[in-house]
């Protein structure tokens, strides 16, 4: 006996096809019923149907996804918006492109200092930034609260910067400001009554030889200049464009030396009020230990002595360049000089009578 290979219906041997399901039979092949039977049939665990969500449950899934989503990116915004390193970011870019309009949206400035914005960015740029960007990286991730602020300097140890934390937070992230620190300008004349001007910013110093704080500047590049006067004339000095950096002391010193050279003098008569470009002084040569120093060596003078009578005799006009051996010689004419001594003999014989 055979079985069909395909349902399983017995055979006889010589039987081809089945006859139970028509399958075209290939081999004789005696095989036990049941032992078959139990080889193609094999248990298969029965799955139970899964429950389809409920409504309410998708709606709370989609919502809390939605949430998340929208939280995420409102960190990253908000990153974005208060991390202190950003400003440091924008900061350093403003610098390498020396874009000022940037930098002053982030540093802040004391508004009575002197700035020049364009020579500042400049030499924040030529004076090792790379040094004070990474200063900066570093005190706010160590995050120190100092009372006053950490100071962040330049190569050469003048403090650019005061970075100081804020009293508030957002998400997380402590705020700071950025203040830009500027250079005390100290300034010095041998002259008294000089007159500084640094960049339209100007002081009167009335006292020689004293070191005076004109203004405070930050970094950068000014024009400087002073004025003096005496009895000879005006004494102007121009420094022209001067570099302000400090020096590692946040102090900047610009001393003027105005020319000291004094001339003595003589006279053929005495008493002769003393002329300075044809304006009396009011004072007598005699008053003047010495004469100077001149602005300039065209400064012109001479001297008037007026006799009793009213006759006024005036001597030859003199200037820097006449001086002989640095003594200047106030000439009269040969009247002058008799008319004088006719009224000392006769004030003579009035004190001995």
């Amino acid at each position: 006996m055979k079985y069909c290979h395909k349902c399983g219906q017995q055979l006889k041997n010589e039987y081809t096809y089945c006859t139970e399901c028509g399958t075209k039979q290939h081999e004789l092949t005696e095989i036990k019923a049941q032992p078959q039977l139990e080889q193609h049939i094999e248990s298969k665990p029965i799955k139970k149907p899964r429950k389809p969500l409920s409504r309410k449950s998708k709606v709370l899934i989609g919502s809390t996804f939605v949430l998340v989503t929208v939280l995420f990116i409102m960190f990253k915004m908000t990153s974005n918006l208060y991390d202190p390193l950003q400003d440091v970011k924008a900061l350093d870019a403003a610098v390498m492109k020396q874009d000022r309009e940037a930098f002053f949206s982030i540093v802040e400035v004391n508004e009575d200092a002197l700035l020049d914005e364009e020579s500042y960015l400049f030499y924040l740029l030529e004076n090792d930034w790379d040094k004070i960007r990474n200063d900066l990286v570093k005190a706010i991730s160590e995050d120190e609260d100092l009372p006053f602020g950490q100071s962040i300097t330049d190569r050469s140890g003048n403090k650019i910067f005061v970075l100081k934390k804020k009293n508030e937070s957002f998400w997380g992230f402590d705020q700071y400001t950025i203040e830009a620190v500027p250079i005390r300008v100290v300034v010095k004349s041998n002259y008294p009554m000089t007159r500084f001007n640094l960049d339209g910013v100007a002081q009167l110093v009335e006292e020689a030889d004293k070191r005076t704080e004109l203004v405070r500047a930050y970094p950068g590049r000014y024009e400087l200049s002073a004025i003096a006067e005496n009895e000879f004339g005006q004494f102007k000095l121009s420094k022209g464009s001067v570099d302000v950096v400090g020096n590692g002391t946040n102090k900047e010193q610009f001393l003027f030396s105005f020319p000291e050279r004094v001339y003595t003098w003589k006279a053929d008569v005495e008493g002769a009020i003393l002329f300075v470009n044809g304006q009396s002084t009011g004072k007598t040569l005699e008053d003047y230990r010495t004469l100077g120093p001149f602005p300039n060596k065209e400064v012109s003078m001479h001297a008037e002595w007026e006799n009793s009578d009213g006759t006024v005799f005036k001597s030859e006009h003199v200037t820097a360049n006449d001086a002989i051996w640095r003594t200047l010689h106030f000439k009269f004419e040969q009247e002058a000089i008799e008319a004088q001594k006719a009224v000392q003999a006769m004030l003579t014989e009035e004190s001995s009578s």
